[in-house]
């Protein structure tokens, strides 16, 4: 396993000499190169480190960020589903692309998240995938993420030159950033009180539950969260 520093001192070919060296067409380095810059860009600020070490893998093998992503996916799906989004907007996303939320329905936000945002027809206008960028406030077309339902991903401003659509005919999955759904917004305020937490976790705010709110299911959540990890620890 090289280290980090070794990456960087490491020289590497460029993407025409990596496709004939691969004996692969450019396109694929190209699409494989593109992949790994926003996987190192998640360890470094700097795209131009990140690129280096991401040409260095794929000198190394031409699939390796599609290995890569297989076994992310392997250990998403063993991952206890505990966990819920980060506030929305605070997430990183790379130099030169643009932040958008596509609001949709409650029920669509687990389907896009495994297939993505795909070209549809709308209730009103045409054909294409809308979105729109966060305002001051931070909300979309519909509202706040705290309040409607909304799939959080960015793509290059270049293909944001006509809002509101984008001009992709799919959002991959690789591009959304989070699944923001109302409830998400009530356990994050749950969270940061540990008291509250605990007083939710021993039961205090069952009377709630029969309510049907988000704040019912985000201590619904909470309770069945500490209960998971309960047994975990077991």
């Amino acid at each position: 396993m090289k280290t980090f520093k070794q990456f960087l001192n490491k020289r590497v070919l460029t993407v025409s000499a990596l496709a004939k060296k691969h004996d692969v067409d450019t396109k694929y380095i190209e699409k494989q190169l593109e992949k790994g810059i926003k996987v190192e860009h998640e360890h470094t600020s700097k795209l131009k480190v990140a690129r280096q070490i991401a040409l260095a893998h794929i000198g190394e093998d031409p699939d390796y960020y599609k290995k890569l992503k297989k076994i992310e996916n392997i250990k998403e799906m063993k991952k206890p589903k505990w966990e819920v989004p980060v506030e929305p907007g605070t997430t990183p996303i790379l130099p030169g692309n643009v932040r958008l939320y596509h609001q949709t329905s409650r029920p669509a936000i687990s389907s896009i998240r495994r297939k993505g945002i795909e070209t549809n027809q709308p209730t009103e206008g045409p054909r294409g995938i809308y979105a729109s960028k966060p305002d001051s406030e931070g909300k979309g077309f519909y509202g706040h993420p705290d309040h409607k339902s909304t799939i959080e991903f960015s793509v290059p401003e270049t293909d944001y030159k006509y809002p509101p659509f984008v001009n992709q005919n799919k959002v991959h999955p690789d591009s959304i950033i989070a699944g923001h759904k109302p409830w998400h917004s009530k356990v994050r305020y749950i969270d940061d009180d540990p008291k509250l937490r605990a007083d939710v976790e021993e039961g205090k705010f069952d009377h709630l539950l029969n309510n049907k709110d988000d704040y019912s299911k985000a201590i619904r959540f909470v309770k069945k969260r500490a209960k998971s990890k309960e047994n975990r620890e077991k």
